[in-house]
């Protein structure tokens, strides 16, 4: 597990910033190629692929953990719960979307109250 707060361990890579980002947000890879805040209400905004590890201003370098560890120590999960895109851009979190239209993405599995094994799975399912 990661030893330092909002770090992670694992499969990173090098991306563009399509927005500002900060350390933790949730993205996916919009067709611009740049990494965009994930959102479950609307299909252009998932699957989410990644976590941002950097904070960083629009089109700027950014480094993404696309399989792996990742900690925030402000994080209150309960272990063993799966996270999903949120609703809010770039957010975790531990409620499935349940809206007509929301897409259901499961991303993360928390490993400690603080830690989660981001795992992202790619195949989603709409509420209808």
């Amino acid at each position: 597990m990661p030893p330092v707060n909002l770090t992670g361990e694992g499969e990173v890579i090098w991306g563009i910033a399509g927005e500002n980002l900060t350390v933790a947000d949730c993205v996916y890879l919009k067709s611009d190629g740049k990494y965009w805040k994930a959102n479950a209400t609307s299909t252009a905004k998932v699957p989410a692929v990644g976590i941002a590890c950097d904070t960083v201003t629009t089109n700027n370098s950014v480094r993404i953990l696309t399989h792996g560890t990742f900690r925030k120590d402000a994080w209150t999960w309960t272990i063993g719960n799966t996270l999903y895109v949120s609703t809010s851009d770039g957010v975790l979190t531990a409620s499935a979307p349940a809206t007509s239209g929301n897409q259901v993405q499961p991303i993360a599995v928390v490993v400690t109250a603080g830690v989660i094994l981001f795992t992202p799975i790619y195949g989603m399912v709409e509420i209808v």
